[in-house]
């Protein structure tokens, strides 16, 4: 039924114009037809000239009403004309805005996937980033390490008259300083208070090790240059710190005092190495002469 009634109506829609032509028309021609059946009763019924004159003038009215009807057909034409072609200037502005809201919308869903592949490159870059510099730091320290192992100390004393040497290596090597050594410096055998006299020492000892340990003190300095460059840096300056023993935090103090060693001391300073020791009365009354309160983790008011 719908689609009958839409077949008949498009029809109409279609055919109008020559239906109300027609329609006219056939109006006219009976309007005609009938002004001559008039003019012809009348010729029958009288002669008189003015009499068939009218009737016979009354026959173009006919013509008058043919050509009113086709004017009225032409605008009602024109005018669903144009609302056709307002229809048409209608839809094509709804297409092209539905075009335009459909491309704005892949637009937004476009900038959204790339802002989350730029995030997600950005992270994985990060990553990257991190995994690469975790992995240069973690070999450093394997490096200092094995330097650690490496380093051979040998200690001389006499005993009964007899020389009796022992060979120290790695951590006890540090730890043979400390208790011997280091404890009678830092204590105020050697006069701890004298600055010159103190550097003095430091830079005996920083030969003694430099000799002895190789690159160990130089691998520690990169250690905490690398932990400077990185926004994590307290994170990975625990990290080599916990890696170093209180003996060997202790001679690096030391030698951190001589002139050739300035690396290495401001490096204490900057990392707090020497935080461990901030409770010891006597370890943190040698030094603080010659190191900074950030060197504890302290301040100048502290």
């Amino acid at each position: 039924m719908d689609g009958k009634a839409n077949t008949g109506g498009e029809w109409l829609e279609r055919y109008w114009v020559w239906l109300a032509a027609g329609t006219v028309t056939l109006a006219w021609i009976l309007n005609l037809g009938i002004g001559w059946w008039q003019l012809w009763s009348a010729l029958r019924v009288s002669s008189e000239t003015y009499i068939n004159a009218g009737v016979f003038g009354d026959m173009f009215g006919a013509v008058n009403a043919l050509f009113s009807g086709l004017s009225i057909i032409g605008i009602v034409y024109a005018i669903r004309q144009q609302d056709q072609q307002l229809k048409l200037a209608r839809a094509e502005v709804k297409t092209a805005q539905d075009t335009l809201r459909i491309a704005i919308e892949d637009a937004d869903k476009t900038k959204s996937i790339l802002e989350e592949q730029q995030a997600q490159s950005r992270a994985q870059n990060e990553a990257l980033r991190t995994q690469a510099y975790e992995n240069t730091l973690f070999n450093v320290i394997q490096n200092l390490l094995s330097a650690e192992n490496g380093i051979t100390v040998r200690s001389t004393r006499t005993s009964n008259g007899e020389k009796e040497v022992t060979i120290y290596r790695g951590k006890d090597a540090f730890y043979n300083f400390a208790v011997g050594d280091a404890q009678k410096i830092y204590s105020g055998e050697s006069r701890g208070n004298d600055t010159a006299h103190l550097t003095q020492i430091a830079d005996r000892y920083y030969s003694f090790f430099v000799r002895n340990s190789g690159n160990y003190f130089r691998i520690l300095e990169n250690a905490f240059s690398m932990t400077a460059a990185s926004p994590n840096r307290h994170f990975y300056s625990n990290i080599v710190k916990s890696n170093l023993t209180s003996t060997q935090v202790l001679t690096a103090a030391l030698i951190g005092i001589s002139e050739k060693a300035k690396t290495l001391k401001a490096a204490i300073e900057e990392n707090a190495l020497l935080d461990i020791f901030a409770d010891e009365p006597e370890v943190f009354a040698f030094f603080r002469h010659t190191y900074s309160a950030a060197a504890f983790g302290l301040t100048e008011e502290d």
